[in-house]
């Protein structure tokens, strides 16, 4: 069971690595997450009539 877990902490530590890398080599112009834009009336109004249908 110990050697799954050590395992699990190295993909976790190269997949950090890859993270930082990609952030490192991102554009500084780019927005990291992209801005939501506004969306039109009637789909805001979808999320909300679902949000009152779920309990």
């Amino acid at each position: 069971m110990a050697d799954v877990n050590e395992r699990r902490k190295a993909q976790n530590r190269t997949a950090q690595k890859k993270y930082r890398e990609l952030v490192d080599a991102w554009p500084e112009t780019e927005p990291l997450v992209p801005q939501l834009k506004p969306g039109p009336k009637k789909q805001r109004n979808h999320v909300t009539m679902l949000l009152t249908v779920l309990p």
